[in-house]
């Protein structure tokens, strides 16, 4: 006899399907309520925009039902539960790891003839330097799209040079609070950029300071409205009410601007801006030359205190070889940017950079 169960009638709108949690990367994190509407959308949205920007033009052959991904994100997180939802609605094979290991990924890589890889920058800069690689066979891997944090043009560069069968590097932008992605690059999107907005969102760039809509290549506040956008934060009334206002726009936190094309380019967190004399200094600029150097493994970039400037940068560098000075890395910086953006308050040598389990930089830990 088939078990009888009660008749549940669901709210589209209301009704929660998950409660994924903020990252924290600059305070506590919030539960995030997202609807069954919220991750329907997101998936059609999702799968739509791959099937055009990327599939069709890339390898038309690309059939997702076909293909083999792999996945170590954690699901606790969004980017990674996204990434699982969009694997099981198009019927992939998902190879799935419990941890992340760079030679097991690299291993799974060669073993799984692994097609299309969903990661973050720090894995795409052991993608370029670390040595491991050569032991395995990776040229199954045609697809790289990463998100979490900015990409920069030189990491790009260089990962495309170590993995010549590469086709491209893609990158996306999203936010747990908007239920995954909503930006996404194709093969005409600029290096740099993270894509044009997937279909059925708003976007205005708003001058924090004074709430000002701004026009093209004028850098400010990235503010979306969509259907992907969450309920709110749980049991969180004034941050929800600080972050989606009266007419629905969530305020994102992150800088960024648009071109005349409708490309979306993002600078950093507002809050990880370090304010030099007023100017405004992105820490993932500075990471992004760093790492181009050659005896640099990883690093970070925070503002620290300063009686006469307010804030100064500081870099926070894992070497790669450990003939690396101090000196050489100020040398490289000076000759690449401008005076108030040089690295006045210091290096440190550490042995990691804390991060999140999505890999975004722990910049707190650091001050």
């Amino acid at each position: 006899m088939q078990p009888k169960f009660e008749e549940t009638h669901i709210s589209s709108d209301e009704d929660l399907l998950c409660l994924p949690y903020s990252s924290g990367t600059t305070g506590l994190p919030k539960g995030v309520m997202l609807t069954h509407k919220n991750l329907v959308t997101v998936l059609h949205n999702f799968t739509d925009v791959m099937k055009e920007n990327i599939y069709s033009t890339l390898v038309p052959s690309f059939l997702p039902c076909e293909q083999n991904s792999i996945l170590f994100l954690p699901f606790y997180h969004m980017f990674g539960f996204g990434t699982l939802l969009n694997g099981i609605y198009n019927r992939e094979t998902i190879v799935v790891m419990t941890k992340f290991d760079f030679e097991k990924f690299c291993k799974y890589i060669q073993d799984y003839k692994i097609r299309i890889a969903f990661v973050t920058p720090p894995v795409l800069v052991y993608l370029a330097k670390n040595p491991i690689i050569d032991k395995y066979d990776l040229s199954s891997l045609e697809i790289v799209l990463s998100s979490a944090a900015p990409l920069g043009k030189d990491l790009y560069n260089e990962v495309k040079k170590r993995l010549p069968t590469l086709k491209h590097v893609f990158q996306g932008y999203g936010m747990t609070e908007i239920s995954f992605f909503t930006t996404l690059g194709s093969i005409k999107t600029p290096i740099g950029s993270v894509g044009a907005l997937v279909n059925g969102h708003e976007l205005k760039i708003v001058d924090p300071e004074t709430g000002e809509s701004l026009g093209a290549n004028t850098e400010g506040e990235l503010w979306y409205r969509s259907d992907q956008v969450m309920k709110g934060y749980l049991n969180r009334p004034k941050e929800t009410a600080a972050t989606i206002d009266s007419e629905g726009w969530l305020h994102s936190g992150d800088i960024g601007f648009i071109d005349d094309n409708g490309h979306v380019y993002i600078v950093d967190r507002l809050k990880e801006l370090i304010k030099v004399k007023g100017y405004q200094v992105p820490p993932t600029e500075l990471e992004d030359l760093l790492l181009s150097h050659p005896k640099v493994k990883d690093c970070a970039v925070v503002g620290i205190p300063c009686e006469i400037r307010g804030e100064i940068p500081k870099a926070f560098i894992v070497k790669k070889c450990n003939t690396l000075r101090e000196d050489e890395i100020h040398d490289f910086v000076n000759e690449k940017v401008t005076k108030y953006k040089r690295l006045k308050g210091g290096v440190s040598f550490v042995s990691e950079i804390p991060k999140s389990p999505s890999g975004k930089i722990l910049r707190r830990m650091l001050r």
